[in-house]
């Protein structure tokens, strides 16, 4: 399983907001939907201050695909 790791510097001491997206073999939107969050923050840290704050607060964790069997089933099975 890949995971996506977005900290401004890991810290044993920051929360951590964690995201397993497509859990479920035809919830597709679900891995877009953390791609897109992934895109927002890493583009987004420097230039908008909301943003930054965020980052510089907890660390984000990411599991775009953690179905990966059953995403590519739903879509190689009719």
């Amino acid at each position: 399983i890949v995971q996506a790791i977005i900290s401004s510097g890991l810290s044993a001491n920051k929360p951590v907001h964690f995201f397993d997206c497509n859990i479920h073999a035809r919830e597709w939107i679900t891995a877009a939907t953390c791609v897109w969050i992934i895109d927002q923050i890493t583009t987004g840290y420097g230039s908008y201050p909301e943003i930054t704050s965020l980052v510089d607060q907890y660390d984000w964790k990411f599991v775009p695909i953690a179905n990966p069997d059953g995403y590519a089933y739903t879509w190689n099975t009719v």
